[in-house]
């Protein structure tokens, strides 16, 4: 069914100054992989805390599949945030168990889970992102990049339909960056489970995203796929960076005259460069 914004808005001051979001009018389709990018400042976290009502709209209606927003007096709100897996820019703070799969699984119980559907989920999860061997370690003696893989499987054990992320790749290496991406994209792919993460991360944008959006001052300003993004006459105004392989292919255009072509995978510009030599 999908998510849908309609004029939702929220400020953080009375004065409705560039905080916050402003009259969004967004849908989000089941099995998108979306990006959101944007300058600090411009409402993509905002906007991602209504997802799963840790804000509420000031204005305007958010309905997610069944669920509408603003509730019933006796709305069970954790029918929603087992639906809606948010994760922050730094997980790995919320880390607080006594081992890795103790973490993992209190997000199933506090959804009711039973104890052994918790176990099976956050050990499945675990198998998954390829840490199940840390799962009776303590989470707060593990690497950065392990205690990050950590507390996003705790997110999945619940079995969200919408995974959210707040900069899922900040901090970490680029292998472990990269492993974490190619488990999101296989999930998008195979499984169809819709992807929406901020990033300022224009590689990831470039070879992962179904679509994006770009969020400026609190308000849309671009919603299409990441073709017409790179290739808008206005992406100089999005305050947004070409990703490396569109880099490189304007740097050898003006050096050598090879013809521009807008390509967003590594593999299609050497192939592209194979082709010219």
């Amino acid at each position: 069914m999908g998510i849908s914004l309609q004029k939702v808005s929220f400020h953080y001051t009375k004065n409705q100054s560039k905080d916050g979001i402003n009259n969004l009018d967004l849908i989000i389709n089941e099995g998108d992989f979306l990006c959101i990018c944007g300058a600090t400042g411009s409402g993509k976290s905002t906007l991602v805390a209504h997802l799963n009502a840790l804000l509420l709209p000031q204005s305007g209606s958010l309905k997610i599949d069944e669920y509408s927003i603003p509730f019933k007096r006796s709305f069970n709100i954790n029918l929603l945030r087992q639906k809606v897996g948010l994760s922050f820019q730094f997980p790995e703070y919320q880390l607080f168990a006594n081992s890795v799969l103790a973490d993992c699984m209190f997000g199933p119980l506090n959804f009711k889970f039973s104890k052994e559907q918790a176990q099976s989920s956050a050990l499945r999860v675990l198998e998954l992102l390829k840490i199940s061997d840390l799962k009776d370690q303590s989470p707060l003696e593990l690497s950065g990049g392990q205690m990050r893989k950590v507390a996003i499987a705790g997110i999945m054990a619940s079995n969200p339909q919408y995974l959210v992320f707040d900069e899922p790749t900040r901090g970490l290496d680029q292998k472990a960056s990269q492993e974490l991406l190619q488990l999101f994209y296989q999930l998008n792919q195979e499984k169809q489970q819709t992807i929406i993460a901020i990033t300022h991360d224009m590689d990831f944008v470039a070879k992962y995203a179904s679509r994006v959006i770009v969020l400026k001052e609190g308000e849309i300003v671009f919603n299409g796929s990441k073709e017409e993004l790179f290739e808008s006459h206005n992406f100089s105004n999005f305050g947004l960076d070409y990703p490396s392989t569109i880099k490189v292919l304007k740097y050898l255009s003006q050096e050598t005259g090879l013809v521009f072509k807008p390509l967003y995978q590594v593999a299609e510009v050497l192939e592209y460069l194979q082709e010219k030599a």
